[in-house]
């Protein structure tokens, strides 16, 4: 772990539910500096480069971002690092560059074709771009990887809704529906729905306490009925960091982010 990976992805996860979280930027900014510093010692660690530049996107300042996530291209030599090319592309995207974007999307599934979020992010590029065929092939495969993952069945049954194939659209947005995978949407049973809620909410009054390991205890079980609620993973990366865990912390960060 270096001096400023654990903050910055506090800081990802806090601007992830508020993008105009100050603590965040605060805390982006400080980041930029530690990086800096790091790099000074070590001048060829691609990971270096790559946080950079992802701190530089999530401050929506995407030339900074692609400038360093491209100098971790050239030092990324050993092992190809999936998020780099994920990164770029969604780098790209925001510059709409919307050909490099899915160039980059296509080199990050090469690598880690378990990807289901550069088979997602490509899908949408592709469907922006008239590609309907190739916006379904993606969403198919991030399906197939993951059948919890709703917002591709969102999509897809929103296409197959403009194709006019309503039934099979139908099909797709009710399993979007039914699957947690989002803040609003309904878990399957109404019951268990309120029990995480307990859990974590006991968890929230636990961490105020400074109860940090009680509090992940609780954020453990509502995490087993409920696990793609990321501000359920958000708030263990809390109580953990407290707990000078970082490496576990960051863990929960990065799940959060994924999530959500």
């Amino acid at each position: 772990v270096n001096l400023a990976d654990p903050y910055h992805k506090l800081a990802v996860a806090l601007i992830s539910q508020d993008e105009n979280n100050e603590e965040a930027k605060d805390i982006f900014i400080d980041c930029i500096d530690r990086y800096d510093r790091e790099i000074i010692n070590i001048t060829d660690d691609y990971k270096l480069y790559l946080y950079k530049g992802i701190v530089f996107y999530y401050m929506k300042d995407f030339i900074e971002s692609l400038d360093s996530i491209n100098k971790a291209v050239k030092y990324n030599i050993k092992i190809p690092d999936d998020q780099i090319y994920f990164y770029l592309g969604l780098v790209y995207t925001s510059l709409n560059k919307d050909n490099d974007a899915i160039e980059n999307f296509k080199k990050c599934i090469e690598i880690n074709k378990k990807n289901i979020f550069a088979y997602y992010k490509l899908s949408l590029l592709y469907y922006k771009n008239n590609k309907i065929e190739d916006a379904l092939s993606s969403l198919d495969a991030a399906i197939d990887i993951d059948k919890n993952f709703g917002d591709a069945f969102n999509i897809k049954g929103q296409i197959l809704l403009e194709q006019n194939k309503k039934d099979e659209s139908d099909k797709y947005l009710e399993t979007a529906k039914q699957l947690n995978n989002g803040r609003n949407q309904k878990l399957p049973s109404y019951e268990k729905n309120l029990l995480a809620k307990e859990y974590l909410d006991n968890a929230i009054k636990l961490i105020e306490l400074k109860k940090y390991s009680e509090a992940v205890k609780d954020l453990d079980d509502s995490i087993k009925i409920n696990p793609n609620d990321e501000i359920a993973y958000f708030k263990k990366g809390v109580a953990l960091r407290a707990l000078n865990k970082l490496t576990e912390s960051i863990e929960c960060y990065n799940r959060a982010i994924e999530i959500n």
